[in-house]
């Protein structure tokens, strides 16, 4: 789990993690008690990056378009996508060249 990105706590949350919850009451020294599980299982998609990677990947001879396909086979978390909120799926579109060049 990489806390320094928002793309994360969705993950997080769908596993039964209050990560965003927990930081906030650790910053503000609330007494917080953690769970002891999760749910597994779990796959996460950055539609835009995961694109981009598994067709690089698929050219390059490292993977096959059916190991692509079974990658995301079970509960798939989407990080940037959801209806009630569109705007960072196309937000990322439009950031995608300047992450690019910072790289």
């Amino acid at each position: 789990m990489n806390p320094r990105t928002w793309l994360w706590v969705g993950l997080a949350k769908a596993s039964g993690i209050e990560f965003a919850k927990y930081i906030y009451n650790n910053l503000n020294n609330i007494k917080t008690e953690y769970p002891i599980s999760y749910k597994v299982g779990l796959k996460w998609m950055n539609f835009w990056t995961d694109i981009v990677y598994s067709l690089y990947g698929i050219l390059k001879g490292k993977y096959s378009i059916k190991e692509i396909i079974n990658s995301y086979k079970g509960k798939v978390v989407n990080e940037l996508f959801s209806f009630k909120d569109p705007l960072p799926f196309f937000m990322m579109l439009l950031l995608l060249p300047y992450f690019k060049l910072k790289r």
